[in-house]
């Protein structure tokens, strides 16, 4: 049975406040049951699965290291793998490129937008702290084909704006070039 969807992207574990170090592997463990049961379920409905990196506030989150998550996915179906969300690698202290490059095969899409380091911004790349100039030049030189989310907000007030500056991205992109900066 086919439900009309190739990936979908699904968060390991729950509300990122909710961990200490006495309950990290009662926390890996249910990942690792839901990861399981999620997985036959995705392969019945021919699907795969991405599991994203996910960031953390106070104490870490269990897998929120592209590491971590691909002991586990490595360890499960090849229609099981990773979806890397860049400012989320970024803001728990991560380079979004080296957790590209730990990702390897098992990468199936991203979610991919900007921030000033320290929060969750959802901006468009090219506002933001991020160098896209290698990270793009490495998907390109793997040749990853996997869907590319610009995962961004915007308000009321800079829609438009926002909307055309991801469209310049996407565009600068799609030509094989790196895009540096909005204007």
């Amino acid at each position: 049975m086919s439900i009309g969807v190739e990936i979908v992207v699904l968060h390991p574990t729950g509300y990122s406040l909710d961990y200490t170090e006495a309950n990290r592997q009662t926390v890996l463990d249910q990942a690792r049951r839901s990861m399981d049961t999620l997985a036959e379920t995705a392969e019945q409905l021919s699907v795969r699965i991405a599991w994203e990196n996910l960031p953390h506030h106070k104490t870490k989150r269990p897998l929120h290291d592209m590491a971590e998550l691909r002991s586990l996915v490595e360890q499960m179906p090849p229609h099981i793998g990773l979806c890397l969300d860049t400012t989320h690698a970024l803001i728990v202290g991560h380079e979004p490129l080296a957790q590209l490059n730990i990702s390897g095969d098992r990468l199936f899409c991203l979610h991919l937008h900007n921030s000033d380091g320290q929060a969750d911004c959802h901006w468009v790349p090219g506002c933001g702290v991020i160098d896209w100039t290698p990270f793009i030049a490495r998907l390109n030189e793997i040749d990853f084909t996997g869907p590319r989310t610009l995962e961004v907000m915007s308000t009321a007030e800079n829609e438009d704006e926002t909307l055309a500056a991801s469209f310049r991205v996407t565009q600068t992109w799609q030509q094989g070039k790196i895009y540096k900066k909005l204007g």
